[in-house]
């Protein structure tokens, strides 16, 4: 950051979680148009991983730009386009926990949806809505749990 920047007064910290935020956001929106995409051919998905090494390459002129969900864990979500419709089912419901359901239902979509027929699709989406129910329900009894013991 230079010195005539807005953000010149605040603190290197206070400057800092500013950037890692806004990288974090340029991120989580190229994820996010990149989930609603509905059907894309192995160029386009190229096309893909080259815009997200792009937009990493700028931000990273400008200032360092690191966040936990930036340019490796939009890139393996690109990746797992290229996977055979089990193992894409597979990789969604193992990434639960990684990914938000929306992310995954439209990797399912984009990915299986010109390979599987509409029962397979939707049986892979079920499994996936299962898989969140029951980190849904771990995280309730967990809450629970606390509450009853600190509440």
């Amino acid at each position: 950051m230079e010195a005539g920047d807005e953000f010149a007064e605040a603190s290197a910290l206070v400057r800092e979680q500013v950037w890692l935020e806004l990288c974090q956001c340029a991120f989580d929106t190229v994820l996010e148009g990149l989930s609603r995409v509905r059907k894309c051919s192995t160029e386009g998905r190229a096309s893909m991983t080259m815009d997200v090494s792009a937009l990493h390459t700028g931000l990273d002129h400008r200032h360092v730009c690191r966040p936990p969900r930036g340019r490796g864990y939009v890139d393996m979500y690109i990746k797992a386009l290229y996977l055979t419709e089990e193992e894409t089912v597979r990789w969604a419901l193992s990434q639960c926990q990684t990914y938000a359901h929306r992310h995954l239902v439209g990797l399912l979509k984009q990915a299986l949806s010109s390979m599987m027929a509409n029962r397979k699709l939707n049986q892979a989406l079920a499994a996936l809505d299962a898989e969140y129910d029951e980190l849904e329900n771990e995280e309730s009894k967990l809450s629970s749990m606390l509450s009853n013991r600190f509440g």
